[in-house]
């Protein structure tokens, strides 16, 4: 749950980022702006935010499936 929001914020950040940098470049390359469409259709804006969370969410699958793996006498002999 935890990395599934993780996910769906960094999506948010990134999608906002990308919103004002394109405007940055639009005004500073246009001189109006109503040459440059900067609107994300919302079907794409749902597949991005679902890609985040899913990458984020295998990535932290994967850390944990490489420490169950791992005996804990083996770490606590280490420590």
């Amino acid at each position: 749950m935890e990395n599934g929001l993780i996910g769906l914020t960094g999506g948010v950040f990134g999608m906002a980022l990308v919103l004002v940098l394109a405007l940055i470049v639009n005004g500073s390359l246009f001189s109006s702006l109503a040459q440059f469409d900067t609107l994300v259709a919302v079907p794409w804006a749902v597949g991005i935010m679902l890609a985040a969370i899913a990458i984020c969410l295998l990535v932290a699958a994967g850390v944990s499936w490489n420490a169950t793996r791992v005996r804990p006498l083996e770490v606590l002999r280490y420590e």
